[in-house]
């Protein structure tokens, strides 16, 4: 998908703060296509964009920048005494939303991975049948019907 000016509106309102959702509906997209941002922010022409606004050289100093920009707290110690100001040693929080946005917005996480296990999976033809033929003994017992006593 080539990079639209419908596309380009919706960045610039993504990286104002606004949900995908809504930067696309008040770009110009259709309400189902803001239902499902991925359509416009999955596509090839969207990753492009965000490599032109926000280009990994800018991200990766950005990033070397913040990592050793360390956060200051002020503390108010009375009246009397004033303020104090103490180092955190944490990286600002500010700029780390700021960086975990870029890299969001141009899918640069690893997907979730999702581990699926089969307890089934190594157990024979014969086995795998049988455990089916239990299985449906046990559901078939269930369901049987109990005589009820009318008078």
């Amino acid at each position: 998908m080539p990079i639209s000016q419908k596309m380009r509106v919706a960045a610039k309102k993504v990286l104002e703060g606004k949900p995908k959702g809504q930067a696309l509906r008040e770009a110009g997209y259709a309400e189902s296509t803001s239902l499902v941002p991925k359509a416009i922010t999955g596509s090839d022409g969207w990753q492009e964009l965000m490599e032109e606004l926000l280009p990994d050289e800018d991200l990766g100093a950005a990033h070397k920048k913040l990592l050793e920009k360390k956060e200051v707290v002020v503390i108010n110690l009375g009246d009397k005494q004033g303020s104090e100001f103490r180092f955190t040693g944490q990286i600002h929080s500010d700029a780390a939303r700021a960086l975990d946005m870029a890299y969001k917005l141009k899918s640069r996480y690893a997907p979730t991975k999702v581990q699926i296990t089969d307890e089934y999976d190594e157990f024979s033809d014969e086995e795998l049948e049988a455990e089916l033929l239990r299985k449906r003994e046990r559901r078939s017992a269930g369901k049987g019907f109990k005589a009820s006593a009318k008078g």
